[in-house]
């Protein structure tokens, strides 16, 4: 239960982040286009938080301290794959500039947790 409510609300926080991020990334293209990347980006945020979560979780205990690089990389792949591509079917006319921080931010929160986890 634990798991589900930190999935839960790293899902809202970090969808109301980028979300606004996309907004903002693609404002200069016009509303529409700025709307259309929020949502895009909120929606993928919104479940992507909650799974992403779940999964590196399982991941974590699945593995424990043995081979968190695993656990590293099989979400963080997933996710560098299927934001771009999910923006370009998408037409966000700013990908990269959407997608680079929220990319590199995940990196670094999943990356210092790995390590917080690997103290433990």
């Amino acid at each position: 239960m634990r798991i589900f409510l930190r999935s839960l609300l790293s899902a809202f926080i970090f969808t109301t982040l980028w979300s606004s991020w996309a907004y903002y990334a693609n404002s200069s293209f016009g509303e529409t286009y700025a709307i259309k990347a929020a949502i895009t980006q909120g929606s993928f945020t919104f479940i992507n938080s909650f799974i992403y979560t779940v999964i590196l979780e399982f991941l974590l205990n699945r593995f424990k301290k043995k081979n968190l690089i695993i656990a590293f990389l099989i979400p963080n792949v997933l996710v560098s794959i299927i934001l771009p591509l999910l923006h370009i079917l998408r037409d966000t006319p700013n990908v990269s500039y959407t997608v680079i921080p929220v990319l590199i931010i995940i990196y670094i929160i999943s990356g210092l947790y790995l390590i917080s986890r690997r103290k433990n």
